[in-house]
């Protein structure tokens, strides 16, 4: 039996019942990507490098992938996820191996998917290896940090290269919430090595955040190097997860899933609403940092999708939103 498809997508079919040649049967795959080709630019040695192919499950059958391979041992392929549902998005992540090269690399990057129907996906990623700039770590990673604070991180930039009294002059960044400062540490025989020292301000939002600091260099060549910084930044109230998907329900079906609300400081649930009456989260009066809350799902009797939003509200006036998704699906 053939994937029903979902509105204009049901041409697909077509390429299937009446395809002569078999690039035809790729297409309903490379469709899912918009994006199949990225170079990387020029990074430093042992930088933390990687890009994510997004791809999006257009159907309403469930996309699997088999397996993903790639033609160079500079880039390793991983996914974010194997099965991907109806609508559901996942991404191939593909890291660019700085550690181990240097120069110019390309690869093609192989994703084989094996249902709903075998088919082939072919990406291209490309970049410069510098040999001359080491950075240590690869990457300013603040972990998971909170909202309310400075955190702190630094990095080195261990240059050995020929230009003659090499220095970095500036750093740009197009994230506002952190504040840079270079202090050069080593200059001698050719070598010159910086500590990178940022702070992530208290301004910040809530999330997950990831950007590039661009260092500036005196180096005609080559006067960027990107810096990749990442934050998982946490707010007074932390709801997990922010979205879910109950999947495919039967007419009358219920179901119950749990939303973990964490906070700073202990506090009470003060309120719990849905805006779609066949979702009823339950509350609790209990003051405390963790609070487990039941969400329940009773699908009505009209099939299709639903979607719905929960809201958390603390009696300190913290407030955080969940989305909640559903495909109710009459019983053969």
């Amino acid at each position: 039996m053939q994937p029903a498809l979902r509105l204009g997508f049901v041409l697909v079919l077509g390429f299937f019942a009446q395809a002569p040649h078999a690039a035809y049967a790729q297409k309903w795959a490379t469709d899912m990507f918009s994006v199949r080709e990225h170079n990387y630019g020029t990074v430093a040695k042992n930088s933390d490098t990687i890009y994510e192919f997004q791809f999006k499950n257009l159907y309403q059958e469930e996309v699997v992938i088999r397996s993903i391979r790639s033609s160079c041992g500079c880039i390793t392929p991983t996914y974010t996820k194997q099965r991907v549902g109806s609508l559901e998005t996942a991404a191939i992540v593909a890291k660019f191996n700085t550690d181990k090269f240097v120069g110019h690399r390309s690869a093609t990057i192989t994703v084989t998917f094996e249902k709903p129907y075998h088919a082939e996906v072919q990406l291209k990623a490309s970049g410069q290896i510098r040999g001359d700039v080491v950075l240590e770590p690869g990457k300013l990673d603040f972990g998971s940090a909170t909202s309310f604070g400075e955190v702190r991180k630094s990095i080195v930039v261990d240059y050995r290269g020929n230009v003659a009294n090499w220095q970095i002059v500036d750093v740009t960044s197009t994230f506002p919430h952190v504040r840079v400062s270079l202090k050069e540490t080593q200059r001698q025989r050719g070598r010159v090595i910086y500590s990178v020292n940022v702070r992530l301000l208290p301004d910040v939002a809530a999330g997950f955040h990831q950007t590039d600091l661009m260092l500036i260099t005196n180096d005609p060549n080559n006067r960027e190097i990107p810096v990749t910084v990442s934050a998982n930044v946490l707010g007074p109230l932390q709801v997990i997860p922010l979205e879910f998907d109950l999947g495919n329900v039967e007419p009358g079906q219920q179901i119950t899933k749990h939303i973990l609300v964490r906070s700073a400081e202990q506090c009470q649930i003060s309120s719990a609403t849905a805006d779609n009456p066949a979702i009823v989260p339950t509350t609790t009066a209990e003051a405390k940092n963790m609070h487990r809350i039941p969400i329940i799902f009773t699908a009505g009797p009209q099939a299709g999708p639903i979607s719905a939003t929960v809201t958390i509200k603390t009696s300190q006036g913290a407030t955080q939103s969940v989305a909640v998704h559903a495909n109710v699906v009459a019983g053969e």
